[in-house]
């Protein structure tokens, strides 16, 4: 018997697809029609417009027979995203994004990743009757984007929220070993206030080696070897998780536990092939401002061993031109 996939699709674009194929989801073998009903376009994809998302309401319907008479029982309604394509480039990373989820995230679904509910593949008959060689994966609808770029979790009110996310990018490395290749403020949904990755179309198994703890906040790392994975250290540093020790400043390498004030940053060395042509030395001024900020904010942490932070200063550009006798920017 063919499994059935109805859309119902809410701008009336199409007002009916059925995808039929033979090899349904296991999980479904009790079900013999899905009804994705008010399917809305969420968004398309951002490598191509060939892949669309809509969100919808799923019906799982079972045939039951009483008295004589076949039953379409709806079993369960629920909120899900539906991933949707005809392209052959596009319905090659939805097929491995469903692999990912079937043989890697098992054991998050609804814990940080979508509840998988299938893939789907085969003709789908559109509202003129014409058939399409399309596929698709129905997912679990995580929610709305908490932050319009990741380093907005710095933020104190994302502080809940943050450590929670910190947790999950932990489990799906350490504990999971999935490499997820695109974790982007877009990827990151929040649904009662828990955070779900979504997009594991370019993810993959990867052994993580992290060497320190990741549910200490605040570590200052001393060495970039204590986070190997590239994916982990990126991300936890554009959110804050941890205080950087060393600094690329223009070319060069420095340990911010030796900074002491913006004038001992501005006055380093800089590599000229590190520097934009446009960029004036009230940039770079501004800029050491930043870091300095930083460090006598971080300054105990920086500093365990004790002592005095001293005076943030005076941090005009044009003061410190006086002081240094120099009257040229």
């Amino acid at each position: 018997m063919t499994f059935k996939l109805t859309i119902e699709f809410e701008d009336n674009r199409f007002q009916i697809g059925h995808f039929a194929t033979t090899k349904p989801d296991p999980t479904l073998r009790h079900v013999t029609s899905i009804a994705l009903t008010n399917a809305k376009e969420w968004k398309s994809s951002r490598e191509d417009q060939e892949l669309l998302i809509f969100r919808a309401t799923m019906e799982k319907r079972s045939s039951q027979s009483e008295q004589g008479v076949d039953m379409d029982i709806i079993e369960q309604k629920q909120k899900v995203v539906c991933k949707v394509t005809c392209d052959r480039y596009a319905k090659e990373r939805l097929k491995h994004e469903a692999a990912v989820y079937q043989n890697l995230l098992k054991g998050l679904w609804g814990k940080g990743v979508p509840e998988f509910h299938g893939y789907f593949d085969g003709k789908c008959t559109l509202t003129d009757t014409s058939e399409e060689d399309f596929c698709c994966i129905v997912l679990q609808d995580c929610g709305t984007h908490p932050v319009k770029t990741l380093s907005h979790l710095k933020l104190g009110k994302h502080h809940v929220f943050r450590r929670k996310f910190a947790r999950l990018l932990a489990d799906l490395h350490k504990v999971h070993g999935v490499y997820h290749n695109q974790i982007l403020a877009e990827n990151l949904l929040s649904l009662y206030g828990e955070p779900f990755l979504v997009d594991f179309s370019e993810a993959f198994a990867e052994k993580c080696y992290l060497r320190v703890d990741i549910d200490v906040e605040g570590q200052l790392l001393k060495s970039c070897t204590s986070v190997p994975c590239s994916e982990l250290s990126i991300v936890l540093r554009e959110i804050g998780w941890w205080l950087e020790r060393k600094y690329i400043w223009y070319g060069y390498e420095y340990d911010l536990c030796h900074i002491t004030s913006v004038a001992y940053l501005f006055e380093r060395p800089r590599e000229q092939r590190h520097c934009p042509k446009n960029l004036t030395n009230e940039d770079v001024w501004d800029k050491a401002v930043v870091i300095w900020k930083y460090v006598h904010a971080n300054w105990a942490r920086f500093h365990p061993e004790g002592g005095l932070a001293p005076a943030l200063g005076d941090l005009s550009y044009q003061t410190y031109l006086v002081g240094s006798g120099d009257g040229t920017a």
